[in-house]
């Protein structure tokens, strides 16, 4: 019986979290970021300020892998998340799957011309099938996902910057504020597992990588305590490929 509890509770949290991975994003134009700490490099966040904006401009494609582990009951899972974002003229579509050995999740949406569409697809032979995208109203869409990831980074970003800095040949590291900049990811996980608490993030971490101007890889960095089963700890970190609007595969 506490196996079975032990499997469920891991099955929800890793839902929640595999399906919200990539969601959560809040674009912010040039220009309007600001910070709230000294160790703030000025040079680093106009390298931010440039990517963000080289993404809306030109559009882009993200190609995310990542894996978030979780103890529950004292024993450690890992889930393992891949998905694919597209955004381009204020539109954007999105595929997140996510697989163990527990779970297996997947999903599509779409933001098209003021539209929202979601479609839940169910695995078959190792590989997800998806029935067409289905309409739904901008009130239930943001209740259950939060707004469309619609910026080149993830999380709300204006005046949560805690410390950003270059970290090596073309990178760049920034800490965020763990509350403030994860508004609309907490929804997500907190409706998905139908929590009577946001999720509470103690870290926050965002690696930029560019050539130039041009983002080319973002690696992101959580710790988060969820209550569901008790107080679960998690931790994950997600890698976004970018590249040029139009090269997502199916």
């Amino acid at each position: 019986m506490k196996n079975n509890r032990v499997l469920l509770s891991f099955c929800a949290l890793a839902f929640a979290l595999a399906v919200f991975a990539v969601y959560g994003a809040v674009f912010f134009p040039v220009g309007s970021y600001s910070a709230s700490a000294e160790e703030v490099d000025p040079a680093a966040v106009e390298v931010l300020e440039r990517a963000c904006g080289y993404a809306s401009e030109h559009g882009f494609t993200a190609s995310m892998y990542g894996e978030v582990e979780a103890r529950v009951f004292g024993i450690k899972y890992v889930q393992k998340i891949y998905g694919e974002r597209e955004v381009i003229n204020g539109n954007y579509s999105e595929r997140a799957e996510s697989v163990s050995a527990f779970v297996k999740t997947a999903i599509k949406r779409s933001y098209l011309d003021g539209k929202y569409y979601v479609s839940h697809g169910k695995f078959s032979r190792g590989k997800a099938k998806y029935p067409a995208l289905k309409e739904i109203s901008k009130k239930e869409y943001l209740s259950h996902y939060g707004a469309p990831p619609l910026g080149l980074i993830r999380y709300e970003l204006d005046g949560n910057i805690l410390s950003a800095v270059k970290s090596g040949e073309n990178e760049y590291t920034y800490t965020l504020d763990p509350k403030k900049s994860t508004v609309n990811s907490a929804v997500g996980v907190k409706s998905a597992l139908g929590s009577a608490k946001s999720p509470k993030y103690s870290s926050v971490e965002v690696v930029l990588y560019v050539d130039g101007i041009k983002p080319i890889k973002t690696v992101c960095r959580e710790k988060l305590t969820v209550d569901k089963f008790g107080d679960v700890a998690c931790s994950a970190v997600y890698e976004e490929k970018i590249s040029a609007a139009g090269a997502a595969s199916e």
